[in-house]
């Protein structure tokens, strides 16, 4: 408690036949002498560690007996009440009195303030303040360093500091007297809200030589806040009984705001043995371990501590078990350098056919984080499992797999073909036959799969898989539609090629999300004048251009119609995320067709 001695309260003026007293004989405490002085001497001197005191006595002046109060108070030289008591005597006649007496501790040079207010039925009717004591002190010592660190940099306080950071106080203190002394220190340091932030006390082990000087430091603490810092200093000697030999307080630092600024620079999904960049299509479900892996680069120009945070949902909108994830790296980034997040967050199943979701956001300022760079969309595409004793003997990419970013649809198709099919798996011709035979339903496909049940010495069980664009107003995502007229264009396509169809056993459809495939500088060099025109025709309704008239791309030749697809591509799409694909062309079509078995693939 802090008191003004200009705040006690002055007696009350009385007049005939109301409570009356006054206060006398007033002493203080000599400790060096060990007794009480009367008031006409001067207050005694003497050095910290010793009792002061304050002695008065109190008469009841009034008509009637009454109970008589007498309060004493002691301050010390900072204005803090150190020691208070209030002691009544009930029936105390008419001119009888009583004594109260009361010491204190002082622990800090300066003089001691003693109050005496004498009360009569609660009531005030007189009060006292005195100077008791001129306590000197018996240490000296000095404040000599004030340092702050803040992540790499030591500077004198005040210091410039940034959000983000972390601060350590180091102080030192010079032993002034002509012996060893055992020095400490004290801080508190509050931040621009005028808020706690480290409260801090320590010894030094030993001793301090004349004239010598002591460092002492602090633990860190977080930099969250714009402003200023402040800090309260005290220096002190005698371990058994302490005594502040010195004081500072004044600003630490001052933290300017900054930007902050990075990038996700790269995120992949990595499950089983496979490891694609997201978003990633056609993972099946029989590949349960999913871990995700992201890089960000620190954009800034100073040291930067980064964090991660990533929640992941299934196609039903759920958060999966050990799908939302948080952390911050160890150590700091430097500028311009990249910080993984690799293989920390757990696995997570994928067991459900649709779209899986993810919001991946990259972090700075661990006080306060600040998000930096977001990505919000899809991750992966899991499609029903291939059985094990099925293999991939044909995927074929088509020319608007890489332009197209939007939702689109999956047929799967289980079928059993005649075991006296001819000899042989006709790829180019099955990826021209199905295109053509889709763009004549209206259908515009992307990517086509084939798997052949290898088990069996006649390959006869077939699984085909058909991705095409879809619009989002048919359905919602993930609805499971009906496949529709592609099992009579999958039908026709292969009784085109020479594969009759026997039965089919399973066809579902999916719907999900599609991310274009990156390599459109390298692939398309492949194409033929068709594939070129079809694609930039594709490309501008699918972009909305206004299209280029079909005589100006019949008079292109082919260099120039590449010229104009990668001028189109550029505008829309940039020139990142090109990558080789190492693929085999083939088909009239211009399709990336891959044969994984080179023959005898339908026996």
């Amino acid at each position: 408690m802090l008191i003004q001695v200009n705040d006690i309260d002055e007696p009350k003026v009385v007049g005939s036949g109301s409570f009356a007293g006054e206060i006398s004989s007033i002493y203080f405490f000599n400790p060096l002498d060990d007794e009480w002085q009367w008031e006409g001497h001067d207050a005694p001197e003497f050095p910290t560690g010793y009792l002061c005191g304050l002695s008065c006595y109190g008469t009841n002046l009034s008509d009637t007996t009454e109970t008589l109060g007498i309060k004493i108070t002691i301050i010390d030289p900072d204005g803090t009440v150190i020691n208070s008591e209030h002691h009544g005597y009930p029936g105390t006649p008419k001119w009888y009195g009583h004594a109260a007496s009361l010491c204190a501790t002082c622990h800090i040079p300066g003089d001691y303030t003693g109050v005496c207010q004498l009360y009569i039925c609660g009531e005030l009717v007189d009060s006292i303040v005195r100077t008791i004591a001129h306590v000197t002190s018996e240490y000296e010592g000095t404040i000599t360093g004030k340092e702050f660190r803040h992540n790499s940099s030591q500077d004198d306080i005040p210091a410039i500091a940034e959000i983000g950071e972390e601060g350590i106080v180091y102080m030192w203190g010079r032993n002034d007297m002509p012996t060893n002394q055992k020095m400490g220190i004290e801080w508190d340091v509050h931040d621009p809200d005028g808020h706690l932030v480290q409260t801090w006390d320590q010894w030094e082990t030993w001793h301090t030589g004349p004239g010598l000087e002591q460092g002492f430091m602090g633990p860190t603490f977080p930099i969250s806040k714009e402003g200023n810092y402040h800090i309260d200093v005290r220096l002190k000697m005698n371990y058994d009984n302490p005594e502040f030999v010195n004081e500072w307080s004044g600003v630490l630092c001052t933290v300017a705001s900054q930007e902050y600024e990075g990038t996700i620079t790269e995120k992949t999904l990595r499950y089983n043995s496979h490891e694609d960049p997201i978003p990633v299509s056609g993972v099946p479900t029989n590949y349960y371990e999913g871990l995700i892996i992201v890089y960000g680069s620190n954009d800034t120009d100073e040291n930067q501590k980064m964090g991660i945070h990533w929640v992941v949902k299934d196609p039903d909108g759920l958060v999966i078990v050990n799908g939302e994830y948080t952390r911050w790296e160890n150590s700091w980034t430097q500028p311009g350098h990249i910080q993984g997040f690799e293989d920390f967050g757990g696995a997570f199943s994928l067991d459900k056919e649709g779209s899986y979701t993810i919001v991946i956001e990259l972090l700075m300022n661990k006080a306060d984080p600040v998000i930096v760079d977001s990505y919000s969309g899809l991750l992966c595409t899991v499609t029903p499992g291939i059985p094990p004793e099925y293999q991939l003997i044909q995927h074929t990419i088509y020319p608007f797999a890489y332009i197209y970013d939007g939702q689109v649809k999956t047929t799967t198709v289980d079928l059993t073909i005649d075991a006296f099919t001819p000899s042989g798996w006709y790829g180019g011709r099955y990826a021209k036959s199905l295109e053509e035979e889709a763009r004549a339903e209206g259908k515009r496909i992307l990517e086509t799969r084939v798997y052949a049940d290898v088990s069996a010495l006649l390959w006869t069980k077939l699984r085909i898989e058909v991705t095409e664009t879809y619009e989002a107003t048919e359905a919602r995502p993930r609805d499971v539609g009906n496949p529709g007229g592609w099992l009579a264009i999958i039908f026709e396509t292969l009784l085109i090629i020479g594969v009759l169809v026997a039965l089919i056993v399973l066809a579902k459809t999916i719907i999900s999300g599609f991310h274009h495939y990156p390599g459109l500088h390298e692939i398309k060099p492949t194409w033929s004048k068709e594939t070129l025109i079809m694609t930039i025709k594709d490309s501008e309704e699918y972009w909305e251009r206004v299209p280029t008239p079909e005589d100006t791309l019949e008079a292109m030749s082919e260099g120039e119609l590449r010229d104009h697809l990668d001028q189109v591509a550029e505008e829309e799409l940039g020139n990142g995320g090109i990558s080789v694909w190492w693929w085999v062309a083939g088909g009239a079509v211009g399709a990336l067709t891959l044969l994984v078995i080179a023959k005898g693939a339908v026996k």
